[in-house]
């Protein structure tokens, strides 16, 4: 019976050791990586502190995943230092629901100003802190009506004869002493309903001259540098239209520069980019 005891003794003696040997090792493993941990949590506390737009924000939601792993990992080896990843995530949606806040009135001042393309933009760029894009697709099915049924990802430019013939092509770098007529080609995904017919809609152009004058021409309608139309189905995605072009036949009307160029629909602003002539 005393040599079964003393057995039992030195077995609990052992286990004992054994967890303290595997104890001693988590904590050195806690240990080496305190200095980087207190690293990520302050560079995290001083990026939500100084974020003043989504984009930037963003970056730091991708460093919460590391801190979570970080508490999982030695939290219970060094609580003390480590477990800081729930109240910086309370920092953090603090700090988006104050940029959301912000965000939302500075769209609303767009619209207001009937500029719908940097109201979409400034939401985008907001709804891009969540997982889940449908809040913007809602949001742009409700604005659709005023954008003409359109939401516009690109417009590239081509330089062409008066025949739309490529002198120039799409995509290709554009000369100022070849110009002849700036083509756009409209890059965009259709939002009409389900059941609605093909529809025509005209977008009205405004191109800027490098010095900020805009183009106009003696069949320039008021307050634009002419319009063109398009025809837009159900469904379509990125689907590409060329509107009409805009020059001379005979001789360059765009000097060496970037022009600003905006399209319009029904006098609200839907999209803005530019052109490169070199």
């Amino acid at each position: 019976m005393k040599t079964k005891g003393w057995m039992m003794a030195a077995l609990l003696i052992m286990m004992m050791g054994c967890l303290s040997a595997c104890k001693s090792k988590e904590q050195k493993a806690a240990e080496a990586a305190q200095s980087e941990y207190e690293d990520m949590v302050d560079a995290c506390r001083s990026k939500i502190k100084k974020a003043d737009e989504p984009e930037k924000l963003k970056k730091v939601k991708e460093k919460l995943i590391d801190l979570a792993d970080y508490d999982e990992m030695y939290g219970r080896a060094l609580p003390e230092v480590f477990c800081k990843a729930k109240d910086i995530q309370k920092q953090y949606d603090k700090k988006v629901e104050k940029l959301t806040e912000q965000y939302t009135k500075l769209a609303d001042s767009y619209i207001d100003d009937n500029n719908y393309f940097e109201a979409s933009q400034t939401m985008t760029s907001l709804y891009q802190l969540g997982d889940d894009d449908q809040k913007l697709k809602e949001l742009l099915r409700e604005w659709a009506p005023m954008m003409g049924y359109i939401v516009v990802n690109d417009v590239r430019y081509a330089n062409c004869e008066k025949d739309a013939s490529d002198i120039e092509p799409e995509g290709s770098t554009l000369h100022s002493n070849k110009m002849r007529y700036l083509y756009p080609k409209v890059y965009y995904d259709s939002m009409l309903p389900e059941g609605r017919p093909v529809t025509e809609i005209q977008l009205m152009v405004k191109i800027f001259n490098p010095d900020g004058s805009m183009k106009t021409g003696t069949d320039s309608p008021k307050g634009y540098t002419y319009g063109s139309t398009i025809k837009v189905a159900v469904g379509e995605k990125n689907n590409g239209e060329w509107l009409k072009g805009y020059g001379n036949a005979t001789v360059s009307a765009y000097p060496v520069g970037t022009y600003k160029v905006e399209y319009y629909y029904k006098g609200i602003l839907i999209y803005r980019n530019e052109a490169e002539i070199n």
